[in-house]
């Protein structure tokens, strides 16, 4: 299954509960799809990674972007695993993209579309390599 199904299917039995309850629903209401992996003790993880209006500066080799924990997929996975308690897909696409060399839009792309990633965030509204 698709992360970005999952986090479809969820906002939906949000929205449904929600709806139930006669409480206004707005996205800035929605729980983030995934919270920041606290190995590294930084604040800035990847909370707002899957996030509407988000933007990052994808200029990085392969294993060096901040968001490649452990500098790898694998060891990457194993925090987003024990952390959000995503699947082992889900963690394997997450960290196949972010631990990948992205330093144009067109590999971001690439990458994207290779992986089936679908973040809420577009690759032609980040910022690159100057």
């Amino acid at each position: 299954m698709k992360l970005s199904t999952t986090v479809l299917v969820q906002t939906g039995l949000l929205l449904s509960c929600v709806t139930a309850s006669s409480v206004t629903f707005t996205p800035d209401a929605a729980p983030d799809a995934l919270e920041s992996p606290k190995g590294d003790n930084s604040t800035d993880g990847l909370v707002g990674a899957e996030g509407y209006n988000t933007i990052y500066n994808l200029c990085f080799d392969a294993n060096k972007s901040k968001y490649c924990y452990k500098n790898s997929v694998k060891g990457c996975a194993a925090v987003y695993k024990h952390e959000d308690k995503l699947t082992d897909y889900e963690a394997t696409t997450i960290c196949s993209f972010w631990c990948s060399k992205i330093k144009t839009s067109n590999d971001c792309k690439t990458k994207k579309k290779k992986l089936d990633y679908a973040p809420l965030w577009a690759c032609d509204d980040q910022k690159y390599c100057s």
